[in-house]
């Protein structure tokens, strides 16, 4: 009995060793690659990174690693920085200073205005951008400066247009021999956004974004008149200080179509309202002699618009890790209201009307940016 007992276990015993063996050999497959089949490689290189920047593409190709497929567009968190040369026109209305006429053919018969034009200068922007990691939301931050300047000057017989015209002789104020002057805008602006990425198909991407945005404008302008019929050595002096200081909210959006290659078109539009204060300071002197000191403080809203068209080229390496881009744009602003001062008319109440024109910008736009 005990001989026919021990034969049943080993028997039970071979048969589940041997069902072992089968399920270890059909029911945990192990997919190789040919080379790994062929024998020609002895260990399986690591598929991806440990934690893959780029969804789609994952993997190099000499990583061997097939049917990973992921749904998700790329996505490469981290900062990338960027600077752009500003090459744009400034033009600005309300920047007559003379009026030039002949005085013998009737009251300003065939009269000519001579204005400022600050024409094309160079500026600068610079900022940052951070991907943050979560729902393929962004902050961004710019800072952009331009100065443009001018220099005018012009013979008479001329109408002096910034010159006070109430307490002075006829003959005085109705012509003078020369004007030249000069015209400087500092223009500084800074803008903190957030968006957000929103994939509308492969080869299109909208992304709506709202923040703040700040500014200071000052300009400042030197007039001087010199000669009058009676007086040839007769000079006035204007000088006059206008300073914007705003902040408030900015929203917009940017539209991407990717071509191939890292190519895309893109086209952002934004607005903004800014809330600030004006400091306006006017001085005129004659001959030497101070005749007007005037200051002016106001709290005012002006809006903003703003909006690029362009070409952009990136190029992004190691698993989409790094990026390297440049790109070239269109760009135009608009400024209501910037250019307040007062013209003094009348030697009696009201002493001078406020004038409020805007300034614009509009030009060539070059990029460039680094991603880490």
């Amino acid at each position: 009995m005990r001989a026919i007992c021990s034969s049943f276990l080993l028997l039970i015993g071979s048969l589940m060793a041997q069902e072992s063996e089968e399920i270890a050999k059909t029911s945990f497959p192990v997919r190789l690659t040919p080379e790994e089949e062929a024998g020609q490689v002895d260990t399986v290189a690591p598929c991806c990174p440990p934690e893959p920047s780029c969804k789609p593409k994952c993997c190099e190709p000499n990583n061997r690693c097939p049917g990973i497929v992921f749904e998700k567009p790329c996505y490469s968190p981290g900062p990338y920085f960027f600077g752009d040369w500003l090459f744009w026109k400034t033009v600005q209305s309300g920047m007559q200073y003379a009026t030039k006429y002949n005085p013998s053919s009737g009251d300003m018969l065939n009269a000519k205005t001579r204005s400022f034009e600050l024409g094309w200068h160079s500026g600068g922007r610079i900022g940052a951008r951070y991907d943050i990691p979560y729902d393929y939301c962004d902050a961004v931050f710019s800072f952009s400066h331009l100065c443009p300047e001018t220099s005018q000057s012009t013979n008479g017989p001329l109408f002096p247009y910034l010159m006070y015209q109430g307490s002075l002789s006829i003959p005085a104020v109705t012509i003078v021999n020369q004007a030249f002057g000069k015209w400087r805008v500092n223009f500084n602006a800074w803008e903190l956004e957030f968006g957000r990425k929103m994939i509308a198909s492969d080869h299109f991407m909208l992304r709506p974004h709202a923040g703040i945005k700040g500014a200071w404008i000052h300009q400042k302008t030197k007039v001087y008149y010199l000669g009058t019929p009676l007086q040839p050595s007769d000079r006035f002096d204007i000088k006059m200080k206008d300073r914007f200081n705003g902040f408030g909210l900015r929203g917009g959006f940017d539209s991407i179509w990717t071509i191939d290659y890292g190519f895309s078109v893109f086209g952002n539009l934004a607005a903004a309202l800014l809330w600030g204060t004006f400091n306006i300071h006017q001085t005129q002197t004659f001959v030497g002699i101070p005749s007007i000191d005037w200051k002016d403080n106001f709290n005012a809203a002006r809006p903003v618009v703003e909006a690029k068209l362009g070409f952009s080229w990136d190029w992004r390496y190691y698993h989409d890790r790094f990026l390297v881009g440049i790109d070239a744009a269109w760009e135009m602003q608009y400024w209501w209201g910037q250019n307040v001062y007062d013209r003094f008319t009348s030697a009696e109440l009201p002493t001078s009307v406020k004038t409020d024109y805007d300034l614009a910008f509009y030009g060539l736009t070059l990029g460039i940016k680094l991603g880490f």
